[in-house]
């Protein structure tokens, strides 16, 4: 495929001619080799460039940059910072779009663990709904389903419970669009980030009486309110509760469907239809034809699959995504089907020819035209792609393969692999929308994030282009993070492995980290005297042939690979935690690993003085110990290990190569990380914590004696950043509790008094990870596990 280059090509910008939503694009117009969306041959061109600045520039694609930054839209704050996310652009799943039926360019999204968003079409980006959530509610922020009012634009409801085992989920309702919310209780489990999550929508609003609601539950059947959300009971008339279970988890009632067309009375609107997500005998649809007072399963339909999705078009035909599965995973086969609810005729309209075994995830309808449909695979990783059909199923376009597809800067999509030619990341596409105000706008979740086009209703699938529209959703789980100590903030993230930021507003244009690339990150730690040296451990994939760890010596922009593995091959290990010694001349390797066919995991702690070549296991420290290494003296490491209620601390002068305690006298809450700030020697803190309760402690003496913080109640993480003016000594960042508020906190005097930084519209209730900034005094990151990495400036 030819690059579209500057030079070479003749460009259209897509943003120009094609709507407000999303930066430019760029095609060829002058194809030779257009193909049909049925061919196998694909057109020339459609590869956009990358933002960035400085040295990263070049390790992009050409092509037009983008230069928006990120971190612009929903960061109004009236607290003591403002807040912005470090711009990654995606990496989790969006399970869920929804627009609104009655505004235009009103856009939610769910995500499966990281909260919701809303399109701000002003600011091109994505705005979080739900940073207010504190941490003591942080299982809400696993968006189960959204309802936007059908009505009254300004009034939207969210389903929020990340995991069964946690208990009810919550009701979120606003009146303003999200920006506040009330919560209301339900009697209801639900399992935003559990198998099933991308089915829906489960929350149903009454098109004909706004003010009653269903809720399709997982476990214990429909719920009904009648009173705009406050209230919810059981509908004991119908006759199913928990559906199948995927993976211990009940997927229950997938989806809530009224017809708005239907006979309507005082009760709202007599039509309803409810999905049950089981496999049992029948087409597991049921119908209402009384307001819900009694409930029919639809004879006819498949047998032995699940409805994932069932939407209504204007036409009164009610098309179906059918799977054997739950869903985004676990789908051997799966179907379209179209039901005529005026006849009851069920027909089979399944696109034909795609091959593999895969299933079908999101389905939508144009509003403005009967009959065009839109459909999603998933489970396919083929990738999947969205089809579309104008005439009711019986001829279909597929739109991803043969289409183009806009990166917008996201070159982490490419998954580390070289060349420019269209990433097409697109797994777990669970959801697929098309705008009710605009046929040829139409939008699409993946497990990397969401892309939309404004072109959709091209007749030639090579004229079509998707773009990655994810500024400001980021949806990365954050496990560890090197702020900027040499001109760029280095992440370390799940799924996606981690990326290299000079600019903290813009995506890295050298994408994802390479040679190796972890499908998971889990340890990142530089040399704090010579911050070029950096250390990264991680999970093994297919692409990175059972690698683990890599160093780099210009400061993450390019890698080496460890040589060697501290432990035997044939063993199947996870990533662990590194500590690199303050001139990088030692890297301290803890892992968890396990020999085939044993299943018990076995620890180890190694040391190596020459970048992986070697490992020798370190003595007198426990394998299970955290470690960490001091930032001025380059000899010296740090080790914290708990048993039977009894925490010691020790302390290595050898680089690394033996420890010894120092003391076990201090009575430690519980497990917890070492952290030692930069430029004192011997100056370690713990964050010591067990199930139950946290605490605080600071040593002057490497470790020998230990104090309490007594003004921290309860600390969650901890980490430093540049000193105040007029002081040696770094500032102290903190996610905790003082004086019975959770926060997070700022002290310049070594944790005697403490300034709250965030405010209560600012919570983010899933941090776990926080450090501050080593060149600008004030500057704060806040890693989180599904909002990405937040950073906050004091306001001006």
């Amino acid at each position: 495929m030819t690059r579209c280059a500057f030079s070479t090509a003749v460009i259209v910008l897509l943003s120009a001619t094609l709507g407000t939503i999303g930066p430019c694009g760029c095609v060829e117009t002058s194809s030779p080799n257009k193909s049909s969306a049925g061919g196998q041959s694909q057109s020339m061109g459609g590869q956009v460039g990358v933002g960035g600045t400085s040295s990263d520039s070049s390790g992009g694609c050409p092509g037009t940059v983008d230069t928006a930054t990120d971190g612009t839209a929903g960061t109004t704050s009236t607290g003591p910072y403002v807040w912005k996310n470090v711009a990654i652009r995606g990496g989790g799943f969006v399970d869920g779009i929804v627009f609104s039926s009655v505004a235009k360019d009103l856009v939610y999204a769910r995500t499966d663990m990281g909260g919701a968003y809303r399109w701000d079409p002003t600011m091109n980006g994505w705005v979080a709904l739900t940073d207010w959530v504190s941490r003591s509610n942080s299982n809400w922020t696993g968006i189960e389903s959204i309802a936007p009012d059908p009505v009254d634009s300004n009034i939207v409801y969210m389903a929020g419970g990340t995991y069964m085992t946690s208990g009810n989920g919550v009701i979120l309702r606003s009146t303003d669009r999200g920006a506040h919310f009330s919560s209301n209780a339900i009697a209801a489990p639900m399992g935003g980030n559990v198998d099933g999550r991308s089915m829906g929508e489960r929350l149903a609003i009454d098109p004909n009486l706004t003010s009653k609601l269903y809720f399709a539950s997982r476990s214990v059947g429909l719920m009904l309110s009648t009173d705009s959300g406050a209230n919810w009971s059981p509908v004991t008339s119908f006759p199913v509760l928990g559906g199948a279970t995927s993976n211990g988890n009940r997927l229950g009632l997938s989806f809530v469907t009224y017809d708005p067309k239907s006979d309507t009375s005082a009760n709202g609107s007599s039509t309803i239809y409810v999905g049950v997500a089981d496999v049992t005998a029948g087409s597991n649809l049921y119908v209402s034809k009384d307001g819900g007072a009694t409930w029919q399963l639809i004879a006819g339909g498949p047998t032995a699959q699940m409805p994932h999705h069932g939407v209504l078009d204007a036409s009164g035909t009610m098309y179906l995504a059918y799977n054997s599965g739950s869903g985004p995973n676990s789908i051997a086969s799966g179907g379209v089907w179209k039901y005529e609810t005026s006849t009851g005729l069920w027909t089979d309209i399944s696109p034909p020819n795609i091959g593999g075994n895969h299933g079908f995830g999101g389905v939508t309808v144009d509003a403005q035209h009967s009959g065009t449909v839109m459909v999603s695979t998933i489970d396919w990783w083929q990738p999947d792609e969205p089809i579309r059909t104008t005439d009711g199923g019986a001829n279909w376009i597929r739109l991803g393969k043969y289409a183009h597809h806009n990166p917008n800067g996201a070159e982490w999509l490419r998954f580390g692999k070289p060349g420019c030619d269209d990433p097409n990341a697109a797994g777990w596409m669970g959801s697929i929308q098309i705008d009710p105000f605009d046929s040829a706008h139409a939008i699409y979740g993946t497990g990397q994030g969401i892309w939309s086009s404004h072109n959709a209703n091209g007749a030639v699938a090579s004229d079509v282009l998707w773009t990655f529209e994810n500024r400001n959703l980021e949806q990365t789980a954050v496990t560890d993070m090197v702020p900027s100590v040499n001109g760029a903030f280095l992440s370390c993230v799940g799924d996606i492995d981690g990326m290299r930021n000079e600019n903290l507003d813009q995506p890295s244009p050298l994408g994802m980290y390479r040679n190796p690339v972890f499908g998971s990150c889990s340890s990142l730690d530089y040399a704090a005297q010579n911050p070029d040296i950096v250390a990264r451990a991680g999970s093994a994939n297919s692409a990175n042939a059972g690698q683990l760890g890599a160093y780099s010596k210009d400061n993450g922009k390019t890698w080496t690979p460890f040589a060697t593995f501290p432990v035997s091959a044939g063993v199947t290990a996870s990533g662990g935690k590194l500590a690199v010694s303050a001139d990088g001349t030692s890297i301290l390797w803890s892992l968890r690993y396990t020999v085939p066919p044993a299943t018990t995991s076995t620890s180890v702690v190694t040391v190596s003085s020459d970048f992986g070549a070697t490992w020798t296991p370190v003595t007198g420290l426990p394998t299970n110990a955290s470690i960490a290494a001091d930032r001025k003296n380059p000899n010296k490491f740090y080790g914290f290990s708990y048993s039977n209620n009894v925490g010691t601390v020790y302390v290595s002068a050898d680089a690394g190569k033996t420890f010894t305690a120092v003391q076990n006298s201090i009575p430690f809450l519980g497990r917890g990380p070492l952290r030692v700030p930069f430029g004192i020697e011997g100056d370690v803190w713990l964050v010591a914590s067990s199930n139950a309760s946290s605490a605080l402690y600071h040593s002057t003496e490497s470790g020998a004696n230990f104090a309490a913080i007594a003004s921290v109640q309860a600390a969650y993480a901890l980490g430093f950043g540049k000193a105040a003016d007029g002081t040696t000594y770094p500032a102290v960042y903190l996610f905790g509790s003082i004086n019975g508020v959770t926060g997070f906190f700022r002290s310049d005097d070594q944790g005697v008094n403490w300034t709250r930084i965030n405010d209560d519209d600012h919570q983010f209730s899933t941090a776990g990870y926080i450090a501050g900034d080593e060149k600008t005094y004030g500057r704060v990151y806040i890693g989180n596990n599904g909002r990405g990495i937040i950073y906050g400036d004091p306001a001006p």
